[in-house]
């Protein structure tokens, strides 16, 4: 459940991709309206603290090794966004820092666990599009 109370994720169908992989499944994203329908997700998600994105730990792909990458939801303007791209490597666990800073923990392989981070983009003034390009 998002901190504002107005999104929560449903998860269905999670299974593991591989003998001893991590599971992964479905997702629905409650009270927005992202069609998650053909994209399979691992529990690893985290609202941040303002509830405006949902960071959620995608499956690319699992032959020959493991390909995961860092989806995150903007309900304010209405799109996915890739933020981390890991592959090889699965995406372990995520978390937002009070001031917006995403933290990305990964593993694979030959690299072992690593941390990797996205800040969210600073607010434009209003109009700045407008001004910038006129």
């Amino acid at each position: 459940m998002a901190p504002n109370g107005k999104y929560e994720v449903a998860t269905h169908d999670f299974r593991e991709v591989g003998m001893g992989s991590p599971l992964f499944g479905k997702i629905e994203i409650r009270g927005a309206q992202f069609d998650t329908n053909s994209q399979e997700f691992r529990e690893a998600m985290s609202f941040s603290p303002d509830s405006r994105f949902l960071a959620s730990a995608q499956l690319v792909g699992a032959v020959p090794s493991p390909h995961s990458r860092v989806v995150v939801f903007d309900f304010e303007r209405k799109r996915q966004i890739i933020v981390h791209d890991q592959n090889p490597g699965l995406v372990r666990r995520l978390g937002w820092s009070p001031s917006g800073r995403l933290t990305i923990s990964t593993w694979a392989n030959l690299l072992g666990e690593q941390e990797h981070f996205w800040q969210l983009p600073a607010p434009q003034p209003r109009g700045f599009w407008k001004r910038l390009f006129g």
